[in-house]
């Protein structure tokens, strides 16, 4: 019997780190305490042990914080929990979050390491010992292609893109298709892409963040820091990174690449 995956992993699921301090508030059953937990933190327990924390961004996409402790939550904050028996059902104990985070790293929300490893459309692969980043893309297979969708895309890359160059025009679009066809692979390449301020080059790339890759698995930055700086987090666990409008012969270049 496949194992079930934690809600953690479900992008729809928009319980965050952040929301655990309400279970504080109120009377909670022991169920949905530890729903609750279970999708929205992790433990992975490498040397020293290290926490995971679910969070939103700025934008209401989702990303992973990684820490050592669990920042936010004091021995002060206590969750009431009612009785799971009908006869005790007026019965509450309670009990420091903290504590009950604790128990849960011990076997249901622990992992033996962290990984990005992105799989296909419609084909999620879960894998009890190992906590992925990666948590699926936007689209799903369409049972049929609708040209009127396809169409105006393919001419955009064509007429835009690639100034009517047909042999370069089935590069672009095998490149993009190769994100989604091998999400496990890099392509290897890198598209440049050099013209005067809004001729529309970004109108693709927003459809692919927000229809197809989702915006989990995409950035776009002007800073080339954010990609080749020391402190470069903003680019874990993404599929397509876009550095708009980045002046590869300045200072920032040169800085980045010292």
């Amino acid at each position: 019997m496949a194992a079930q995956v934690p809600a953690i992993f479900n992008p729809n699921n928009r319980f965050f780190y952040d929301d655990l301090l309400k279970k504080c508030v109120g009377t909670h059953t022991k169920e949905s305490v530890n729903s609750a937990i279970s999708a929205s933190v992790a433990f992975i327990t490498t040397k020293s042990g290290m926490w995971i924390r679910k969070k939103k961004a700025y934008n209401g996409s989702i990303y992973f914080e990684f820490a050592a402790d669990l920042k936010g939550i004091s021995i002060k904050h206590k969750v009431i929990i009612q009785s799971d028996t009908e006869e005790d059902s007026d019965v509450t104990t309670s009990t420091k979050l903290k504590d009950l985070l604790l128990q849960a790293s011990i076997a249901k929300i622990c992992y033996t390491d962290v990984n990005f490893m992105p799989y296909p459309p419609n084909a999620p692969k879960y894998n009890p010992e190992f906590f992925n980043l990666f948590l699926g893309f936007r689209v799903q297979p369409a049972e049929r292609i609708k040209p009127n969708l396809v169409n105006p895309i393919i001419r955009h890359v064509h007429e835009v893109w690639c100034a009517e160059d047909k042999q370069l025009t089935i590069y672009i679009l095998n490149w993009l298709a190769f994100l989604i066809q091998n999400p496990d692979k890099k392509p290897g390449t890198a598209i440049i892409m050099r013209s005067p301020p809004r001729c529309g080059k970004n109108i693709l790339t927003n459809f692919i963040r927000e229809r197809i890759l989702g915006r989990e698995n995409f950035l776009s930055t002007t800073r080339l820091e954010d990609v080749m700086g020391r402190f470069n987090a903003a680019v874990r666990a993404k599929k397509l990174i876009i550095l708009n409008e980045c002046d590869m012969s300045g200072k920032e270049w040169h800085g980045a690449n010292n």
